[in-house]
């Protein structure tokens, strides 16, 4: 009889341990399609302002480039300008090649075009003045070589 009763002991000892440990598993339900539905409204919401942080800080780095380049080109102007007064007053005092150098140096800058008409209206006047000169200077030796002479 011990052993029936040791094959029963352990019969029952098996049974509990079965009901306890094992346990019935639950199957797991797939989601259903509201909440798939809300799970991608979530994701594309948080991808949509993350887009836009993103946007708002392009524009904002565009624009800082945008004034940074404003400025500098704006200091360009400004010098050549400076240079293109400075070729005028040279102009007046009959200066001509200090003037036509000074027009040189505008030559890698970029001007805006009212400064570009200027500076090619200098050199045309420039250079008129200088062959005016230049024959008025011949004429005044030609003068004085033919007038020694008689």
């Amino acid at each position: 009889m011990s052993a029936l009763r040791i094959i029963g002991v352990l019969t029952i000892s098996a049974s509990v341990a079965g009901f306890i440990g094992c346990g019935q598993k639950e199957e797991q339900t797939p989601p259903s399609t509201n909440d798939l539905q809300q799970s991608m409204e979530k994701t594309a919401t948080d991808m949509q302002k993350q887009a836009e942080a993103e946007t708002k800080a392009v524009e904002k780095t565009a624009a800082e480039a945008q004034q940074t380049g404003g400025a500098a080109a704006t200091a360009e102007a400004n010098k050549a300008q400076g240079m293109v007064d400075e070729a005028k007053k040279l102009v007046e005092a009959k200066k001509y090649a200090d003037a036509l150098n000074v027009l040189k140096g505008l030559s890698n800058m970029k001007l805006t075009p009212e400064q570009q008409k200027l500076v090619d209206d200098l050199k045309s006047m420039i250079q008129k003045q200088m062959a005016d000169d230049a024959a008025s200077s011949a004429t005044k030796t030609i003068g004085d070589a033919l007038g020694g002479s008689r």
